[in-house]
């Protein structure tokens, strides 16, 4: 707005975002006023709560799918495994490396913003131990 607007403290959050406390006049309540801001990122990853422990490697089917720009990619991992998740283009060229890493027993989900890669088919292809399981993916612009 055209009135003043102060930022007395500002945090950074455990998501990479920042929350903002201050004083505003020209929105929000007028008085005292917080603001969360999250910063697009090109990944993140969580464990998803579940009191069991997947019996299989699986890849799920990402949602959603067809996309724009951004989908969660899913997964089963049975036994503590080094896990990688790539992305590859069409001609097979790998876009991306989302993750690489030692995983526990555990089911996991993954956002995925393509913000930044063109229009196109991709496939996703999960790596751990010996198994491998690869998805389709389609980015719509």
């Amino acid at each position: 707005g055209t009135e003043r607007d102060i930022g007395m403290s500002v945090q950074q959050t455990i998501d990479e975002g920042y929350i903002i406390a201050g004083h505003t006049e020209s929105c929000g309540a007028g008085d005292a006023d917080g603001y969360l801001i999250r910063l697009a990122a090109e990944t993140s990853v969580e464990i998803e709560p579940n009191p069991q422990i997947p019996n299989q490697f699986i890849l799920h089917p990402p949602y959603p799918n067809p996309f724009n720009p951004i989908t969660t990619i899913t997964y089963d991992i049975p036994l503590t495994s080094t896990v990688s998740l790539d992305i590859y283009n069409l001609l097979g060229h790998k876009a991306i490396t989302i993750l690489n890493h030692q995983a526990i027993p555990g089911s996991y989900s993954i956002t995925w913003n393509a913000i930044d890669q063109p229009s196109g088919i991709y496939f996703c292809r999960l790596s751990a131990d010996n198994y491998q399981q690869t998805r389709k993916l389609l980015l719509v612009k």
